[in-house]
């Protein structure tokens, strides 16, 4: 099973602690505090954050530069911010240091039959049966 489909037929999968590097996929648990030309801006300071890499939900480059950080590990990330970004910080370079608290990642399931029992789909007790019932859902 893909990682797109599992989390389209599933939902959000198991999150567990991994031990190890920051990966593309990962959660980095991580406080964060910016800074342009030394001095903290508001806004710019979150506490155990629950940051995805890769998803691209921070300015761009930030989460790129957390990988291969380890938990208790410390980083400065360096980014400038886009042109579209609110007038005060808009194409200002900054400096963010960071700290990982945790990594976590997304786990999914092992498919057997206890998976199928797990999904409680009446009349789907089998794998046979659930990729039977999954035919029908995409054609339909």
């Amino acid at each position: 099973m893909n990682d797109k489909w599992g989390r389209n037929f599933l939902g959000t999968p198991p999150i567990n602690v991994f031990r190890g590097k920051v990966e593309n996929g990962n959660i980095a648990n991580i406080d964060f505090e910016g800074f342009v030309d030394g001095v903290a801006f508001e806004g710019g300071k979150g506490e155990s954050y629950p940051l995805e890499i890769g998803s691209g939900s921070f300015i761009p480059g930030f989460e790129e530069q957390l990988v291969g950080i380890k938990t208790n590990e410390d980083r400065d990330v360096n980014i400038k911010f886009p042109e579209n970004y609110v007038a005060d910080l808009s194409n200002k370079e900054a400096k963010f240091e960071v700290h990982v608290n945790a990594i976590k990642r997304r786990v999914l399931p092992e498919i057997n039959e206890d998976f199928v029992a797990d999904l409680d789909i009446e009349g789907v007790d089998t794998l046979e049966q659930l990729k039977e019932h999954l035919t029908g859902q995409i054609k339909t």
